[in-house]
């Protein structure tokens, strides 16, 4: 494999490739066609590299300035040479999500490059096409407005402490990204006695694709339904816009997977995601 850094010169190779499977890339795409391929000072954009054999592109990934890293790869044995690649960038990543083979490969060459500190949660991407299945409502979902960030901002922070022990992304990247998410993607809230009790948020690839992320119901009122209402609110909203929307949950999380599952949610990959900081 030969890696080497893009920029917006590689723009029709690396859309091309990506859209082989656009449910799998959401990220990568929604950033790309949104910022281009090349570093700028927003959280989201980020240093993007790409793997070449003689069959052509094999991999694609993007270290974006908020610390997450995503990659998609042909197979395992392309991902090998990525991390040095990330490495020559002079930062390292402090998340990343992927097929877990794909991720075991790169972590491991990571390890001998930069100092990290990895913590490997057994995850999977799940997938729901067509329509939502039927649920029961619960609250009222409203989509979000910009007057709801604070407190979307706030459940965040709390979504990451519960679920990594500490804050992932630091508060003015993560007010910026769902910003975006909000008033380009799609956002969704559940409120009850007049108070927002649970969200979910959407990155959105053109017509293509969604991922789903930030699903966080406040804990004294888990149970009740409100995580199953929002759900299904903002998948609604996403298949009326896309053919597709995936997610990524933790394995052990078994009250989120079948709030998934109700919602007509269907395993896709097994994957590994990983916090380095």
């Amino acid at each position: 494999m030969q890696y080497r850094r893009l920029d917006n010169g590689d723009s029709d190779v690396v859309t091309s490739f990506l859209m082989r499977d656009p449910v799998m890339n959401v990220v990568l795409l929604a950033n790309m066609e949104r910022l281009g391929l090349e570093q700028g000072d927003t959280p989201l954009h980020g240093d993007y590299v790409g793997g070449w054999n003689e069959a052509g592109l094999q991999v694609v990934g993007a270290l974006y300035n908020l610390g997450a890293f995503f990659f998609r790869a042909e197979s395992p044995e392309a991902v090998s040479g990525m991390a040095g690649c990330i490495a020559a960038t002079g930062r390292a990543p402090l998340y990343t999500a992927g097929t877990r083979g794909q991720v075991e490969v790169f972590l491991e060459e990571l390890t001998g490059l930069a100092t990290i500190a990895p913590e490997l949660i057994t995850s999977e991407y799940m997938v729901l096409r067509g329509s939502v299945a039927d649920a029961p409502p619960a609250g009222a979902a409203r989509a979000a407005t910009l007057d709801d960030l604070d407190v979307m901002v706030r459940m965040q922070s709390d979504f990451e402490l519960e679920a990594f022990g500490k804050n992932v992304v630091e508060e003015g990247s993560l007010r910026r990204l769902l910003y975006y998410q909000v008033t380009e993607g799609a956002a969704v809230v559940v409120e009850e006695s007049g108070h927002i009790v649970s969200k979910a948020e959407a990155t959105v690839a053109g017509t293509h694709a969604a991922l789903v992320g930030g699903v966080y119901t406040l804990p004294e009122l888990r149970g009740r339904g409100y995580s199953t209402t929002c759900m299904a609110g903002l998948c609604e909203v996403l298949l009326d816009r896309v053919p597709a929307v995936g997610l990524n949950v933790f394995v052990g999380n078994h009250s989120a997977r079948r709030v998934y599952e109700k919602t007509g949610f269907e395993v896709a990959e097994e994957w590994l995601t990983v916090e380095m900081a």
